[in-house]
């Protein structure tokens, strides 16, 4: 009698759907299938400077359309489109916020006004990375041509292009939720390690993971990543005037919903956390002036939606 339902439990456990499901994932969205994907970004950023902490939060969310617009048997290329930006950000003393679509005529809302609706393109191989970003650079040539480089506002227009939308950025954000995905058949439990370079905003970002396939079924592989996050530059960064450097380290951890037959992200969630210093140094001499501790924790959603 016990032998007879352990054979039964052995059979309802290998029979159940995805317990021993191998796959090989793929980024492959099909050819002219649209999407849109929403970013959500909230940030908490602590710093201490000559004693005194200060905390700010900073919210943001980028709107992106997508349109694949080739498909070959290495890499897809994607026509992207920002749709909607805005970002708000408080500390105990001041408070701001910028929208792509509100009709102030700030300087820096004209600016997230200006990037809406331009077309530039995103290649990505088989395994989900980005390989190339074609034509954002010229957007933003485009963009700065309309204002006479003498104007003081220009300097400050081109730093928060080049920073906020540039391709570092971007392939920045689409890379942190995302897997790089293996070439090999895996199942549930299987891991694989992949690591990730860029240059985010004022500093180069490398990242080391470990992704988890937690479960596969026919609708979603989820996928939980962990990553240890090494940011740093050297010396010949500028900060207000003053030479710099970053010193800082970190963990992530995120689970991501994978379309099985697409490789497409539907859904994720990253939780960061990462802390260190920002190093002043007087020009002069050299020497370290201002050491600022810093740690910032940020907790970001993306999600994509088939149209």
């Amino acid at each position: 009698m016990k032998k007879s339902i352990f054979v039964v439990y052995l059979l309802v456990i290998f029979a159940f759907p995805g317990f021993s499901q191998k796959i090989i994932l793929n980024f492959n969205p099909p050819l002219e299938s649209k999407y849109s994907t929403e970013f959500d970004i909230q940030s908490t950023v602590q710093q201490t400077i000559m004693g005194i902490e200060q905390t700010i939060k900073v919210n943001m969310l980028m709107i992106m359309d997508s349109h694949v617009v080739e498909s070959e048997s290495n890499y897809s290329l994607i026509k992207v489109q920002y749709k909607k930006f805005s970002i708000e950000s408080s500390d105990a003393f001041v408070s701001f916020a910028i929208d792509s679509e509100t009709k102030d005529e700030n300087p820096a809302n004209l600016i997230f006004r200006s990037l809406i609706d331009k077309s530039f393109f995103v290649k990505f191989d088989r395994s989900g990375e980005v390989i190339e970003i074609i034509g954002l650079d010229q957007i933003i040539n485009d963009i700065l041509k309309g204002i006479d480089p003498s104007d003081p506002i220009y300097e400050g227009y081109k730093k928060t292009l080049e920073e906020s939308f540039g391709v570092n950025n971007l392939r920045q954000n689409f890379q942190q939720l995302s897997v790089a995905f293996p070439s090999y058949e895996v199942g549930t439990g299987d891991t694989w390690n992949y690591n990730l370079n860029s240059k985010a905003t004022n500093f180069d970002v490398q990242m080391y993971n470990v992704a988890t396939i937690k479960s596969i079924d026919t609708d979603n592989v989820i996928i939980q990543n962990n990553s240890t996050i090494i940011s740093s530059h050297s010396d010949s960064m500028e900060i207000q005037g003053m030479k710099g450097k970053i010193d800082m380290t970190g963990s992530s951890i995120s689970e991501i919903y994978i379309n099985p037959e697409t490789g497409l992200t539907k859904s994720g969630v990253v939780t960061q956390e990462i802390e260190g210093d920002l190093i002043l140094i007087t020009e002069e001499t050299g020497e370290e002036e201002i050491k600022i501790p810093m740690k910032i924790y940020s907790r970001i959603r993306v999600k994509n939606i088939m149209y």
